[in-house]
Protein backbone atom coordinates (compact mmCIF):
# COMPACT_ATOMS: atom_id res chain seq x y z
CA UNK A 1 0.00 0.00 0.00
CA UNK A 2 0.83 3.54 -0.89
CA UNK A 3 1.71 4.39 3.09
CA UNK A 4 4.29 1.17 3.68
CA UNK A 5 1.64 -0.58 6.15
CA UNK A 6 -0.20 -3.25 4.00
CA UNK A 7 0.61 -5.72 0.93
CA UNK A 8 -2.32 -8.29 -0.06
CA UNK A 9 -2.22 -10.77 -2.96
CA UNK A 10 -4.28 -13.50 -4.13
CA UNK A 11 -3.91 -17.30 -3.18
CA UNK A 12 -4.45 -20.27 -5.42
CA UNK A 13 -8.52 -20.11 -3.88
CA UNK A 14 -8.42 -16.62 -5.51
CA UNK A 15 -8.85 -15.23 -2.21
CA UNK A 16 -7.47 -11.97 -1.34
CA UNK A 17 -5.01 -11.78 1.71
CA UNK A 18 -4.18 -8.45 3.38
CA UNK A 19 -1.74 -8.75 5.60
CA UNK A 20 -0.47 -5.64 7.47
CA UNK A 21 3.20 -5.08 8.34
CA UNK A 22 2.60 -3.15 11.66
CA UNK A 23 0.70 -5.80 13.71
CA UNK A 24 2.31 -8.83 11.69
CA UNK A 25 -1.90 -10.23 11.01
CA UNK A 26 -2.81 -11.77 7.86
CA UNK A 27 -6.45 -11.35 6.87
CA UNK A 28 -8.64 -13.13 3.88
CA UNK A 29 -10.86 -10.79 2.60
CA UNK A 30 -12.91 -12.98 -0.25
CA UNK A 31 -14.42 -16.09 -0.30
CA UNK A 32 -12.41 -19.35 -2.16
CA UNK A 33 -14.09 -19.50 -5.58
CA UNK A 34 -13.98 -23.10 -6.63
CA UNK A 35 -11.52 -23.38 -9.61
CA UNK A 36 -10.26 -20.31 -9.20
CA UNK A 37 -6.82 -21.19 -10.00
CA UNK A 38 -5.42 -17.92 -12.14
CA UNK A 39 -8.66 -16.48 -11.43
CA UNK A 40 -7.80 -12.81 -9.67
CA UNK A 41 -6.02 -10.66 -12.32
CA UNK A 42 -5.63 -7.19 -10.91
CA UNK A 43 -5.51 -5.88 -7.30
CA UNK A 44 -4.72 -2.45 -6.56
CA UNK A 45 -4.61 0.22 -3.46
CA UNK A 46 -5.91 3.12 -2.76
CA UNK A 47 -3.56 6.49 -2.88
CA UNK A 48 -5.00 7.08 0.28
CA UNK A 49 -4.36 3.46 1.35
CA UNK A 50 -7.89 3.17 2.65
CA UNK A 51 -9.12 1.14 0.17
CA UNK A 52 -8.16 -2.16 -2.02
CA UNK A 53 -9.84 -3.40 -4.82
CA UNK A 54 -9.69 -5.92 -7.04
CA UNK A 55 -11.04 -7.88 -10.17
CA UNK A 56 -10.86 -10.87 -12.40
CA UNK A 57 -12.29 -13.65 -14.31
CA UNK A 58 -15.19 -13.64 -12.37
CA UNK A 59 -16.02 -10.59 -14.20
CA UNK A 60 -17.13 -8.87 -11.05
CA UNK A 61 -15.55 -5.69 -9.60
CA UNK A 62 -14.82 -5.65 -5.68
CA UNK A 63 -13.67 -3.04 -3.67
CA UNK A 64 -12.44 -3.06 0.46
CA UNK A 65 -12.42 -0.32 3.46
CA UNK A 66 -9.27 -1.48 4.93
CA UNK A 67 -9.70 0.41 8.57
CA UNK A 68 -13.01 -1.69 9.18
CA UNK A 69 -12.19 -4.97 7.21
CA UNK A 70 -15.51 -4.43 5.59
CA UNK A 71 -17.09 -4.89 1.97
CA UNK A 72 -17.93 -1.10 0.49
CA UNK A 73 -18.80 -2.93 -2.87
CA UNK A 74 -19.08 -6.12 -5.52
CA UNK A 75 -20.91 -5.59 -8.82
CA UNK A 76 -20.86 -7.95 -12.00
CA UNK A 77 -18.89 -6.87 -15.33
CA UNK A 78 -19.31 -8.55 -18.48
CA UNK A 79 -15.82 -7.76 -19.63
CA UNK A 80 -12.70 -9.63 -17.95
CA UNK A 81 -10.52 -7.57 -16.48
CA UNK A 82 -6.58 -7.46 -16.71
CA UNK A 83 -5.80 -3.69 -15.40
CA UNK A 84 -7.01 -1.88 -12.44
CA UNK A 85 -6.53 1.20 -10.41
CA UNK A 86 -7.35 4.44 -8.30
CA UNK A 87 -7.19 7.62 -9.63
CA UNK A 88 -5.22 9.97 -7.25
CA UNK A 89 -7.41 11.42 -5.62
CA UNK A 90 -9.00 7.82 -4.18
CA UNK A 91 -12.57 8.48 -5.94
CA UNK A 92 -11.81 6.86 -9.07
CA UNK A 93 -11.17 3.38 -10.52
CA UNK A 94 -10.36 3.01 -14.03
CA UNK A 95 -10.45 -0.66 -15.39
CA UNK A 96 -9.58 -2.43 -18.52
CA UNK A 97 -9.21 -5.80 -20.02
CA UNK A 98 -9.88 -7.43 -23.59
CA UNK A 99 -13.42 -5.37 -24.52
CA UNK A 100 -12.98 -2.73 -27.11
CA UNK A 101 -13.47 -0.21 -23.89
CA UNK A 102 -12.09 0.88 -20.68
CA UNK A 103 -14.46 1.70 -17.69
CA UNK A 104 -13.98 4.40 -15.18
CA UNK A 105 -16.29 3.81 -11.97
CA UNK A 106 -16.93 5.68 -8.68
CA UNK A 107 -14.83 4.27 -6.12
CA UNK A 108 -17.53 4.30 -3.81
CA UNK A 109 -20.62 2.90 -5.84
CA UNK A 110 -19.02 1.45 -8.88
CA UNK A 111 -21.25 3.27 -10.77
CA UNK A 112 -19.77 3.72 -14.27
CA UNK A 113 -18.38 7.99 -14.77
CA UNK A 114 -17.60 7.14 -18.33
CA UNK A 115 -15.82 4.79 -21.09
CA UNK A 116 -13.14 4.89 -23.47
CA UNK A 117 -12.90 3.02 -26.93
CA UNK A 118 -10.24 1.52 -28.83
CA UNK A 119 -8.75 0.48 -25.20
CA UNK A 120 -9.39 -3.61 -26.45
CA UNK A 121 -6.15 -5.60 -24.86
CA UNK A 122 -5.26 -3.19 -21.68
CA UNK A 123 -3.24 -4.86 -19.34
CA UNK A 124 -1.57 -2.40 -17.45
CA UNK A 125 -3.18 1.24 -16.12
CA UNK A 126 -1.37 4.15 -14.49
CA UNK A 127 -3.17 7.93 -13.77
CA UNK A 128 -1.41 10.82 -14.59
CA UNK A 129 -0.90 12.64 -10.73
CA UNK A 130 -2.95 15.64 -12.57
CA UNK A 131 -5.99 13.35 -13.11
CA UNK A 132 -6.36 14.35 -16.45
CA UNK A 133 -5.38 11.42 -18.06
CA UNK A 134 -4.09 7.83 -18.37
CA UNK A 135 -1.39 6.00 -19.33
CA UNK A 136 -2.24 2.60 -20.70
CA UNK A 137 -0.09 -0.47 -21.53
CA UNK A 138 -1.20 -3.55 -24.01
CA UNK A 139 -1.32 -6.80 -24.39
CA UNK A 140 0.20 -6.14 -27.81
CA UNK A 141 3.64 -4.24 -26.76
CA UNK A 142 2.11 -0.95 -27.26
CA UNK A 143 1.51 2.25 -25.05
CA UNK A 144 -0.86 4.54 -25.07
CA UNK A 145 -2.00 8.29 -23.57
CA UNK A 146 -5.85 8.81 -23.24
CA UNK A 147 -6.64 12.36 -22.31
CA UNK A 148 -9.81 12.73 -20.04
CA UNK A 149 -10.63 16.44 -21.10
CA UNK A 150 -9.63 18.19 -23.87
CA UNK A 151 -8.69 16.30 -27.53
CA UNK A 152 -8.08 12.55 -26.55
CA UNK A 153 -5.75 10.58 -28.91
CA UNK A 154 -6.13 6.48 -29.49
CA UNK A 155 -2.53 6.69 -31.32
CA UNK A 156 -0.36 4.05 -29.84
CA UNK A 157 3.33 3.44 -29.50
CA UNK A 158 5.09 0.21 -29.98
CA UNK A 159 7.57 0.14 -27.86
CA UNK A 160 7.64 -3.26 -26.08
CA UNK A 161 8.47 -6.57 -27.59
CA UNK A 162 5.67 -8.52 -25.09
CA UNK A 163 2.64 -7.59 -22.72
CA UNK A 164 3.07 -4.49 -20.73
CA UNK A 165 2.97 -5.85 -17.51
CA UNK A 166 3.11 -2.17 -15.49
CA UNK A 167 3.42 1.22 -15.61
CA UNK A 168 5.03 3.50 -12.66
CA UNK A 169 5.03 7.57 -13.01
CA UNK A 170 7.96 9.65 -12.25
CA UNK A 171 7.12 11.65 -8.25
CA UNK A 172 7.45 15.00 -10.71
CA UNK A 173 4.92 13.63 -13.40
CA UNK A 174 6.74 14.07 -16.37
CA UNK A 175 8.35 10.28 -17.09
CA UNK A 176 6.77 7.72 -17.15
CA UNK A 177 8.84 3.54 -17.18
CA UNK A 178 7.09 1.07 -18.41
CA UNK A 179 7.94 -3.59 -18.07
CA UNK A 180 6.92 -6.18 -19.92
CA UNK A 181 6.45 -9.79 -19.80
CA UNK A 182 9.92 -10.35 -20.83
CA UNK A 183 11.54 -7.82 -17.94
CA UNK A 184 12.16 -4.89 -20.75
CA UNK A 185 11.99 -2.03 -18.99
CA UNK A 186 11.41 1.61 -21.04
CA UNK A 187 11.14 5.05 -20.56
CA UNK A 188 8.78 7.36 -22.67
CA UNK A 189 7.77 11.05 -22.07
CA UNK A 190 3.69 10.79 -20.07
CA UNK A 191 2.63 14.13 -21.63
CA UNK A 192 3.38 13.31 -25.06
CA UNK A 193 4.29 9.38 -24.99
CA UNK A 194 7.31 10.38 -27.07
CA UNK A 195 9.88 7.36 -26.46
CA UNK A 196 13.43 8.08 -24.61
CA UNK A 197 14.88 4.52 -24.57
CA UNK A 198 15.16 1.35 -22.99
CA UNK A 199 16.68 1.20 -19.23
CA UNK A 200 16.64 -2.21 -18.72
CA UNK A 201 16.62 -5.67 -20.40
CA UNK A 202 17.55 -8.95 -18.09
CA UNK A 203 20.55 -10.67 -20.00
CA UNK A 204 19.63 -14.27 -18.78
CA UNK A 205 15.48 -15.28 -19.09
CA UNK A 206 14.86 -18.79 -17.76
CA UNK A 207 12.44 -20.79 -20.44
CA UNK A 208 12.26 -17.79 -22.76
CA UNK A 209 10.20 -16.01 -20.46
CA UNK A 210 9.84 -14.04 -16.91
CA UNK A 211 7.79 -16.92 -14.49
CA UNK A 212 6.71 -13.47 -11.97
CA UNK A 213 5.22 -11.05 -13.86
CA UNK A 214 7.47 -7.97 -13.24
CA UNK A 215 6.22 -5.00 -11.18
CA UNK A 216 7.77 -1.30 -11.30
CA UNK A 217 7.57 1.35 -8.56
CA UNK A 218 9.32 5.14 -8.07
CA UNK A 219 9.61 5.58 -4.26
CA UNK A 220 9.28 9.02 -3.25
CA UNK A 221 12.40 9.49 -2.95
CA UNK A 222 12.80 9.35 -6.64
CA UNK A 223 14.37 5.73 -6.72
CA UNK A 224 12.90 3.46 -9.26
CA UNK A 225 12.41 -0.59 -8.25
CA UNK A 226 12.28 -3.15 -10.69
CA UNK A 227 11.31 -7.06 -8.96
CA UNK A 228 10.93 -9.75 -11.28
CA UNK A 229 11.68 -13.77 -11.25
CA UNK A 230 14.08 -15.17 -13.58
CA UNK A 231 13.91 -18.48 -12.56
CA UNK A 232 15.82 -18.43 -9.59
CA UNK A 233 14.99 -19.56 -6.29
CA UNK A 234 14.06 -16.03 -5.64
CA UNK A 235 13.17 -12.56 -7.41
CA UNK A 236 15.51 -10.58 -8.84
CA UNK A 237 15.72 -6.62 -7.51
CA UNK A 238 16.71 -3.87 -9.50
CA UNK A 239 17.27 -0.64 -8.77
CA UNK A 240 18.67 2.86 -10.11
CA UNK A 241 18.99 5.23 -7.43
CA UNK A 242 18.05 7.87 -10.29
CA UNK A 243 16.71 8.21 -14.04
CA UNK A 244 17.12 11.59 -14.16
CA UNK A 245 19.60 11.75 -16.72
CA UNK A 246 16.78 9.98 -19.10
CA UNK A 247 17.22 13.20 -21.06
Amino acid sequence: SPNGRYFAWSNWDAQIQLHDLTASDTRTLSPPIENALGSIEAVCFSPDSQRIAWTGKEEQLSTFRIAELSSLQTVPFSNSSGALQFSPDSTQLARGGRADQLTIVSSDKLTTNTTLDHCSGCTAIEWHSSGRSLLLGFRSGSIQIRRLFGVDSIQRSYVHRKEVRDITLSPDGNLAVSVDDSGQVAMWNAETGEIFGVLFEPTIITHGSILMAPVLEFLDSGELVLIYNDGGNAPQIVRWQSVATYD
